[in-house]
């Protein structure tokens, strides 16, 4: 717009929001609504100057007394502003700041009766004049349009917290914003591909001129009307309102006439199909299809807007054969042909005009007729242009199958939520109808996924895997769409097939459900797949029994276990993973001569024999206890408490997954005080509490290498030894049996078999996991995989794409089952969060003795894990076998460049352990991959040029997770990944020093992991607005710099980050406002300068008081000056500004003193404490008396302090503390003896201390033990 009288003013008002002091003042607010009533002001002036056709003079150069003071009082105003502001936001000269305001909104106050009279009488009589030409260019136009577009952006948001504003005007706001939205991008879009010399846009214009004067006069109105608090008249001004938009952007039959021929004459390329199917589906949606909703149903007219949007993308991008010069180039092509094509276009075309002219005028009766057109159009298209892409859903993952489709389902509803996906705008109606009949075929199939029963369990089986494979391709038809090198006409062929195909699997399914319901013969059988097919993990394991293994230490103890104790019936569970021995020692213990004569009965249920049924289980133990005479389960119940009333029982229950079986069987068994017991065999640790019963948990672990050899050693050469010539050997195939007693013995049957020949046994050695060839083994692992729960399978498989025998943080495991839709939340019915499920999986994955945990957080919680390493053998070949997941070894022979197996085998899921570089040559066909996980360890000066390492990654668009971590990267920051959109998990890492701002482009974006070297890394502040993005981890520190324009909007809040770490908080106004913007942090890692904590002769650390949700908060200086700035920070500390939220804290590098430790005290919910690093500094921490008290701290932690004298209380200030750990205190002498009055303390460690603080903790421990009787209390001293 042209400069008026406002706008020195509204410069200055801008000016003013960058000041740091202005932030949450009432100065700021202030300010904000007189910047925006300016704004309309200048566009009312410009509209007065601009618009001048010849009878609307009179109106439009009206001068009255009023306009001509407020042009000149404004103008003079302008210039005073920002001085008068500065001064006031120092709290000087005030009087003179709200004068000079109160005075700019009295004028415009004065000035809105005059802009309401000309508005109205502009709209009123004047609106539908569009002949004289405007004193304005095309460029002007747009400008001005994108002005009047901003301000009422601006304006909503007002309008969005005004409860008195009418509804309706609420609404033509929007409307008003949407038409101007539409056809200045339609201007713009065509003028790009038709030229501007084009009549057509030409005449276009001019019309559109003409609307943009009415539209400014409207969005004025608006802003008028705000003030309207009678709603009698707001309700009048509405309806005269309404009517002006109404005629503003009319669709007659002129206007879509143009818009349809400059569609048509619009050139696309193949890189122009996300606009122009953006550009479609926004013209279709802009025809007032409202007209036809009393002739056409609601389904019709979805169909309508589909059916339209193919006619006019066939006509923009036609087939190869149907353009012009089709038959020069085809010399065979015969006129007739020609002329047969001509007429088919020509028909396509009247289709489409067809449909216009009934959309604009409104009538009904050619509906069924068009409708009936447009399929048959379609069918022909079908039928002669064009081909379904080769389908790879025979190689979709088949682990957890109906999971599997309702992942897919959640994954269809995010696009479909998602606002920045539009690239499959175009296909919004059928896209829909796929995820409503993909869902309704899901709750179809989940009714009846476990029905038994002959011809109809079979026909099931098989639509069952015909559902998977629709699904998995519904969904990748839907992403495919934004790989544009198909026309959209192609796409939306594509997603009616696969739409036509789901209707086809729904009516069988319900057929068959249909049949289910009226049938009384057929059976349905539990949830658990297992007991389908009665499985029983001895079955082939007889190889294995021919050795038993000695572990004769573990065996005495679930002995003991079993002799001694209480008199009343409990439990003993042993439990462990899969091949660790649990039977052996259960049948070790059950057949001991001393636990013969102490158990008058004893009885052996081997649960996994698939036994499930009550009366099965009872007829175990009748077996074994009494002749069997009953023939009823309630016969059978009744004689088995009989028999066992009066006697000392054992009961083992081997190898038991549920507490059904238990149930089957408890009120069998009398407890008549006098020693019985029940011995359990099983992989979950939760199955003795669940049966309510006391209970002792024997959990067995596996072996060391040594240990390992020790057993193999004997149970081939039993008490003889090995030969000296094999013992090297021997040893080698101990360790890679991972210290699974099940994997040695399995090893010791191949051994004995073979000659004491060092070659034979080499041989056996170089293989791969020779305890794993044993198939007696193998079954263990299947049946215990197949008892899984369904939601879980995918989970343990996953383990095959991290590290065989390494452990990984359980937050980055979570957060990748959380990217590949493994972690359903929709599907189970859960409240909680994503991640809070995903930690419930890994615990239900630990309970089942499948994964081991290798490090706990502070506060008791899972902070890395692994499986073992045989595990991790069955998770590869199980997940292979499901073509859940593909691992990429050196040599690629499957995938190799050319062969068939390449051309025929699309991975799901990919994990590369060759070099990257023998990867990506040949070229990799990435078009049906979704994860592709980098795990191979480089070194950081085998970095890979971009040419090497990214010149394919156009062929891996569909990606939900690319981590390549393992792949160091010495250029700046790829931006072929920014293409990648559908990204859910990205993990990278190299020499960058700042991520590009199109990273907004990844619209899917759950978490981001950057791995850098820099001190540095810059992030670009739209990552803040990124609401899909919950985790950011940046191994280095990561600096965000908010824009100028991001000032004015720095009362909004973005609650989209969960996580961040590692913050750089560099300048005081610039991290409030940016704390400001991340209020729903739940964890933070930030570091501050120590010129940002010293202000006004002051320390002032970063005001995270806004944080409300903050659990987690780590905090320190950089580490070049953290230790440099004690000694000023030590002295002019006042205060921390902490939120009360805070359950964790961590402090490094700050040299507090000692006395700001009372302010950490008062944080009511912090349970986690770490000071490390001169986090504090000074000789005494003394306690004082019942004023300094941690109420519900749970762990301490004392790292690296030059402290020397810790002094508590005679009252205990810790009376929650469970652990304690003092590290690298080198000089701390005295630690507080109250300590050994606190009843909740389990662990004390010291590390590097001093002999006088080792024994001042012995002295403690005395206490808890010998005084209180804490013997859970444990001391570990360690000095290396």
């Amino acid at each position: 717009m042209d400069r008026t009288c406002v706008d020195s003013a509204i410069e200055q008002l801008s000016k003013l929001l960058t000041l740091p002091r202005l932030t949450s003042t009432t100065m700021e607010i202030q300010v904000k609504a007189l910047l925006l009533d300016l704004r309309f002001v200048k566009m009312f002036f410009c509209c007065l100057t601009t618009f001048k056709p010849a009878d609307d003079q009179e109106t439009m150069m009206v001068a009255s007394m009023e306009l001509t003071t407020a042009r000149a009082t404004l103008e003079a105003a302008g210039c005073k502003l920002y001085q008068a502001g500065f001064f006031a936001s120092f709290g000087l000269d005030i009087q003179d700041w709200e004068t000079l305001v109160s005075d700019l909104l009295q004028i415009v106050e004065h000035l809105k009766p005059e802009v309401r009279e000309i508005c109205l009488d502009v709209l009123v009589h004047h609106s539908g004049n569009s002949n004289s030409k405007p004193s304005c260019t095309n460029e002007e136009t747009l400008d001005f349009v994108d002005s009047i577009l901003l301000n009422l952006k601006r304006l909503s948001l007002i309008v969005n917290n005004n409860n008195n504003m009418v509804p309706d005007l609420k609404k033509q706001m929007e409307a008003l914003e949407e038409k101007l939205k539409f056809t200045r991008d339609f201007l713009d879009f065509t003028e790009r591909r038709c030229g501007r010399s084009n009549d057509r846009l030409e005449d276009l214009f001019t019309i559109f001129q003409a609307w943009t004067k009415n539209a400014a006069f409207l969005s004025l109105m608006y802003w008028v009307e705000l003030d309207i608090m009678d709603q009698n008249m707001a309700h009048q001004m509405n309806t005269v309102l309404s009517d002006s938009l109404q005629e503003i952007m009319r669709c007659t039959p002129r206007v879509i006439q143009m818009y349809l021929g400059l569609l048509k004459a619009s050139k696309t390329s193949r890189e122009d199909i996300l606009p122009v199917g953006e550009i479609l589906a926004r013209f279709v949606s802009f025809l007032p299809l409202e007209n036809l909703v009393d002739s056409v149903e609601g389904d019709d007219i979805a169909i309508f807007r589909t059916g339209l949007i193919f006619l006019i993308s066939f006509l923009m991008d036609l087939p190869k054969e149907l353009q012009k010069g089709a038959a020069r180039r085809n010399e065979s092509l015969k006129l007739i042909e020609v002329a047969r094509r001509n007429a088919f276009l020509k028909q396509i075309e009247a289709a489409i005009y067809k449909v216009a002219s009934l959309i604009s005028m409104g009538g009904d009766s050619f509906v069924p007729t068009c409708l009936e057109k447009m399929h048959k159009i379609m069918t022909q298209v079908k039928k002669h242009h064009f081909q379904m892409p080769k389908s790879s859903a025979s190689n979709c993952p088949k682990t957890d199958g109906m999971g599997f489709v309702c992942s897919i389902l959640i994954n269809l509803e995010e696009i479909m939520k998602s606002n920045a996906t539009n690239f499959f705008l175009f296909a919004k109606h059928i896209v829909g109808a796929i995820h409503r009949e993909l869902h309704a075929l899901w709750l179809l199939q989940k009714g009846i996924t476990h029905l038994q029963n002959g011809y109809q369990y079979k026909k099931l089986r098989s639509l069952l895997a015909q559902t998977i494979n629709v699904a998995y391709r519904a969904e990748h038809v839907v992403r495919s769409r934004s790989v544009v090198d198909r026309p959209i006409w192609y796409h939306l062929m594509c997603l009616s097939d696969v739409l036509e195909e789901i209707k086809i699997i729904k009516t069988a399914v319900g057929k068959i459900r249909r049949e289910v319901q009226t049938s009384k013969k057929i059976s349905f059988c539990a949830q658990t797949s297992i007991n389908c097919t009665q499985l029983s993990s001895r079955t082939n394991a007889s190889n294995v029994d021919e050795v038993a293994f000695p572990l004769t230490d573990e065996a005495d103890a679930i002995i003991n276990l079993l002799m001694r104790g209480s008199l009343g019936l409990s439990i003993v569970s042993v439990v462990g993973m899969p091949g660790v021995g649990k039977t052996t020692l259960a049948k070790a213990a059950y057949n001991n001569l001393s636990v013969k004569m102490r158990f008058h009965k004893l009885a052996w249920c081997s649960v996994s024999d698939g036994t499930q049924r009550s009366g099965d289980l009872l007829l175990d133990i009748l077996k074994c206890t009494n002749p069997v005479k009953a023939k009823t389960d309630e016969d059978l119940a009744l004689e088995v408490r009989r028999s066992l009333l009066k006697e000392r029982y054992l009961i083992v229950l081997d190898d038991i997954w549920e507490i059904g079986a238990w149930d089957a069987i408890k009120l069998s068994l009398p407890n008549d005080k006098n020693g019985s017991r029940i011995l359990l065999t099983s992989q979950n640790h939760n199955l003795g509490l669940q049966t309510g019963l006391p209970h002792n948990v024997y959990p067995l672990s596996v072996l060391n290498d040594e240990r390992s050899w020790k057993l193999l050693e004997k149970m081939l050469f039993h008490n003889h030894g090995c030969p000296p010539h094999l013992l090297g050997v021997g040893q080698k195939i101990a360790s890679n049996c991972k210290g699974l007693p099940l994997a040695l013995a399995a090893s010791a049957v191949l051994l004995r078999r073979e000659e004491q020949n060092l070659d034979r046994w080499g041989r056996i050695e170089e293989s791969s996991n020779p305890g794993i060839a044993g198939k007696g083994f193998m079954d263990i692992l299947e049946l215990s995989y197949k008892r899984l729960p369904d939601h879980l399978k995918p989970c343990f498989l996953y383990f095959g794409s991290l590290q065989a025998g390494k452990e990984v943080s359980a937050q980055k495991l979570i957060l990748l089952w959380i990217a590949e839709g493994f972690i359903q939340k929709a599907a189970i019915g859960s409240i909680g969060s994503l991640e809070v499920l995903g930690r419930d999986y890994l615990i239900e994955l630990i309970d089942h003795s499948l994964v081991d945990v290798t490090k706990r957080s502070s506060d008791g919680g899972i902070k890395a894990c692994r499986v073992n390493e045989l595990l991790h053998s069955f998770c590869v070949e199980k997940a292979q076998e499901e073509n859940f997941l593909h691992v990429d070894w050196s040599d690629r022979s499957d995938l190799s460049h050319g062969s068939s197996t390449r051309t025929m085998h699309y991975p799901y899921r990919l994990c590369i352990r060759s070099k990257w570089e023998t990867f990506m040559q040949p070229k990799p066909i990435g078009r049906h991959l979704y994860s592709l996980l980098a795990c191979s360890k480089i070194s950081r000066h085998q970095s890979y040029l971009r040419s090497v390492a990214f010149e394919h990654f156009h062929s891996f668009k569909l990606l939900y997770i690319l981590n390549l971590e393992g792949i160091y990267l010495d250029i700046s920051f790829p931006q072929e990944i920014m293409s990648i959109v559908h990204l859910r998990h990205l993990a990278i890492r190299g020499s960058f020093t700042r991520i590009p701002s199109s990273i907004a482009n990844l619209w899917n974006l759950r978490s981001l992991v950057v791995k850098g070297v820099r001190s540095l890394i810059s992030l670009p502040e739209v990552i803040l607005k990124m609401k899909s993005l919950k985790h950011v981890k940046i191994s280095e520190k990561a600096v965000i710099s908010l824009g100028d324009h991001e000032l004015e909007d720095s009362s909004l809040q973005v609650n989209y980050i969960k996580t961040f770490s590692t913050l750089a908080l560099h300048h005081v106004a610039d991290s409030e406002n940016l704390l400001r913007k991340l209020t729903g942090l739940q964890k933070l890692r930030c570091v501050v300068s120590g010129s940002q904590l010293y202000s006004n002769n002051k320390v002032q650390f970063p005001a995270s008081a806004y944080l409300k949700d903050l659990q987690s908060l780590t905090l320190s200086t950089l580490d070049y000056e953290g230790l440099v700035s004690c000694s000023w920070l030590h002295n002019q500390f006042q205060t921390f500004n902490f939120p009360s939220t805070l359950k964790k804290l961590t402090l490094y590098r700050l040299g507090l003193p000692w006395r700001g430790i009372s302010m950490i005290m008062q944080l009511e919910n912090l349970e986690v404490l770490k000071l490390r690093e001169q986090a504090f500094m000074g000789n005494r921490w003394h306690m004082k008396l019942g004023k300094e008290e941690f109420r519900n701290l749970k762990f301490l932690e004392l790292s690296n302090l030059d402290i020397r004298q810790w002094r508590g209380s005679d009252i205990d200030p810790f009376p929650c503390l469970e652990g304690l750990v003092v590290k690298d205190c080198h000089r701390l002498l005295e630690v507080p003896l109250c300590l050994g009055r606190t009843a909740t303390l389990q662990m004390i460690e010291l590390r590097q201390c001093s002999d006088s603080v080792k024994k001042l903790a012995k002295d403690i421990l005395e206490e808890q033990v010998g005084y209180w009787g804490n013997n859970e209390l444990k001391l570990l001293i360690l000095d290396s």
